[in-house]
C-alpha cells in the first residue's frame, strides 16, 4: 500500500464502516470510534466492539480470499506444451 493506514488507541466503541477512499485498487475502512483505518491487504481482521466482524468487512474478506484463491488457480493450471499441444521428439 502506498500510503500508511491511520492508527489510533482504540475507545472500545469500533464500528468499522468503508470509506470513499480507494488506495491501490483497495477500499479503505474506518473505524467510527477512534478513526483507525483498515484495508483488506492487512493481515488482520477488525471487529466491532461487540466481538463481531461487520457483514461488509467479511464480505470484502470474502472477495479477496476468493479473487486469491482464483489467481492461484490459474497459475496452476496444466497447459499443453508447444504449438501441437503434445512432446515427442520427431518431425514427420
Amino acid at each position: 500500500m502506498t500510503r500508511d493506514l491511520a492508527t489510533h488507541e482504540c475507545k472500545g466503541t469500533c464500528d468499522w464502516l468503508p470509506t470513499d477512499e480507494i488506495s491501490d485498487g483497495v477500499r479503505i475502512f474506518a473505524c467510527k470510534g477512534c478513526a483507525s483505518e483498515w484495508a483488506v491487504t492487512q493481515s488482520w481482521t477488525p471487529r466491532n466492539a461487540d466481538g463481531q466482524i461487520a457483514p461488509i468487512v467479511q464480505a470484502e474478506r470474502d472477495a479477496e480470499q476468493a479473487a486469491r484463491q482464483s489467481a492461484s488457480t490459474l497459475a496452476t493450471e496444466v497447459r499443453p506444451e508447444g504449438p501441437g499441444g503434445g512432446g515427442g521428439g520427431g518431425g514427420w
